[in-house]
């Protein structure tokens, strides 16, 4: 009787012929898509606060200026201007 025993328990948990279980396949499905569905929420909602954050900080006047670039625009003004000048035959 012991034997017995042994064998519908162990037959209890497999299918015939290999089928899968159809329930136990939609309860996978829907596991991962709600898993990948909360990802996606918590994925957007941390996007927006990094967002909001960027764009509420306090914006600060920065001082910072390039000399070089600044030297050549004000050759390139006085070299226009002194072009202009020699054309017109106007004095500086």
């Amino acid at each position: 009787m012991h034997i017995n025993l042994f064998k519908k328990l162990s037959t209890v948990h497999h299918k015939k012929d290999g089928r899968i279980n159809p329930h136990r396949f939609w309860i996978f499905f829907m596991a991962g898509f709600l898993v990948v569905l909360t990802c996606s929420i918590l994925w957007s909602t941390y996007f927006f606060i990094q967002t909001v954050r960027t764009l509420d900080t306090a914006v600060a006047p920065r001082r910072e200026t390039n000399s070089v670039q600044v030297t050549a625009i004000e050759q390139s003004i006085q070299k226009t201007e002194s072009a202009v000048s020699t054309r017109t035959g106007a004095v500086q």
